[in-house]
């Protein structure tokens, strides 16, 4: 078994109990819908979507939604699965994962010859902002090594193009740079990163034990050091 797989494995070992004990079969007529963007985290959003199914008996509907709470603040969703701090009095949540992040530049970009990137280095170049559900701003780097924005996007896709065409560069968790290779587009391990992470919500508008209490137990351990958090939630109360 190769190391990703060994690290995954011990993961859900960890994660089974926990479900186990923190959650409870909750009958619904509907499935759950799981709202993201900006990148599902491919390997553990479908080993939890199939822990959930299989041992509360709730079906699992992942739903993209092109918005910063992916619809779980207006009910469109029973829960999300979000990049980044979201602050929300009325979310509860809990870290499940830790998640690198890599660097994305274009293949003409003179840093297309390094392995690594220096994240002042990135600083000095323009940086593509995703202004709907992306995690960095320029205001995420020191004072002086800030950032220009270079392009704009509203989603991955545009996002990608815009570095693939050298209107800036841009950083990515690992798994979602993995799951969209692009051959104009290059992925660095950075040295140095800010620590920002995803964060898995309920809907506000409904009930923890009627929908987005079965994903609240998806817990697990990322790898030492990386910055991403991956976290379960339900709504307070």
């Amino acid at each position: 078994m190769t190391p990703d797989g060994e690290r995954l494995r011990a993961e859900l070992q960890v994660l089974l109990p926990r479900l186990e004990a923190a959650l409870r079969p909750v009958p619904q007529e509907e499935p759950l819908s799981l709202g993201y963007t900006w990148g599902f985290p491919r390997r553990r959003g479908r080993d939890a979507i199939d822990l959930v199914e299989r041992r509360h008996h709730v079906l699992v509907h992942p739903v993209r939604r092109d918005e910063r709470l992916a619809g779980v603040h207006t009910g469109a969703v029973d829960a999300a699965l979000l990049w980044g701090p979201v602050e929300d009095p009325r979310l509860h949540t809990v870290e499940i994962a830790r998640e690198e992040r890599v660097a994305a530049v274009s293949v003409r970009s003179t840093l297309a010859t390094r392995s690594r990137v220096g994240w002042r280095d990135l600083g000095r170049r323009c940086l593509v902002l995703n202004t709907v559900s992306g995690t960095l701003a320029p205001g995420d780097w020191p004072a002086d090594a800030r950032p220009e924005i270079g392009a704009e996007a509203a989603n991955l896709d545009e996002y990608l193009h815009a570095v693939a065409a050298r209107r800036g560069v841009g950083v990515l968790p690992k798994s979602v740079a993995t799951q969209h290779p692009d051959p104009d587009v290059l992925y660095l391990p950075p040295h140095r990163r800010p620590a920002r992470g995803p964060a898995l919500r309920p809907s506000a508008h409904q009930p923890p034990s009627a929908r987005g209490e079965p994903l609240q137990g998806v817990a697990g351990r990322g790898a030492a050091g990386a910055p991403e958090r991956l976290t379960g939630c339900r709504r307070w109360g």
